[in-house]
């Protein structure tokens, strides 16, 4: 790369300081006193000055608002991106070189397309290759294939999971709550129901153990005593 040509990093940056300084200027307020004091305008216009005032204060917010949502930082960044491509483009016909797009998308395989199986010859005495250089690329490349396709595996079972949320959140809003959880509900009486035959199982279950310990005593009662003296049993 020679010298008098800069970086991609130190174009970016100057590129970015200039497309913000010419956001700040987009976002200075108007100067109402000026414009309200214009010879030709006070003499043409039956306007108030406060309400000039305020109709260019209102009319500016607005303008403001709508600068704001087309030119904001996004838009900044990628109209220094815009720019960086085409000077990148115009350095294109340099042999031997690996041409990436400047903001790839690093979540779709496609990107990786664009390096090549094998290191490319290079002419370019500053950038000599070798064997080792070859191996190790060639090593890279199909280490980031294989973590590429894991990436989509990732995002695939990802979009599965999201699916299934998105229905168990419709669930959990919509059917479950009307279904269960309101007081009108049938689930709901039918839970009141089974917890007043709840109560009367219990009752019942408690009379039934009171009969039983009943009959256990009075069995108890009429059973003969065991005696060990067998001149008792004559």
């Amino acid at each position: 790369m020679s010298s008098d040509e800069p970086d991609n990093a130190d174009a970016y940056q100057r590129l970015a300081s200039f497309v913000g300084q010419q956001h700040r200027q987009l976002e200075q307020e108007f100067v109402y006193e000026d414009i309200s004091q214009d010879a030709h305008l006070a003499v043409r216009s039956h306007v108030p000055k406060r309400a000039a005032a305020i109709a260019l204060r209102s009319f500016h917010n607005a303008q403001l608002a709508r600068i704001r949502a087309v030119f904001n930082r996004q838009a900044q960044h990628l109209l220094v991106l815009q720019l960086l491509q085409k000077r990148m483009r115009r350095t294109a016909h340099k042999p031997g070189t690996i041409r990436v797009p400047i903001e790839a998308d690093y979540t779709s395989s496609e990107w990786l397309e664009y390096y090549p199986q094998s290191w490319p010859n290079s002419t370019d005495t500053a950038y000599p290759s070798s064997e080792a250089m070859e191996a190790r690329y060639e090593q890279l490349r199909a280490d980031v294939d294989g973590l590429q396709k894991a990436l989509e595996l990732i995002q695939e079972k990802h979009q599965c999971y999201k699916s299934l949320r998105d229905r168990i959140v419709c669930l959990t809003d919509g059917r479950i709550e009307e279904q269960l959880l309101t007081a009108e509900s049938p689930a709901v009486e039918e839970l009141d129901v089974m917890g007043a035959l709840l109560v009367q199982l219990i009752e019942r279950v408690n009379q039934n153990k009171e009969t039983l310990e009943m009959l256990r005593e009075t069995h108890s009662a009429k059973k003969p005593k065991r005696t060990d003296n067998p001149h008792d049993l004559v």
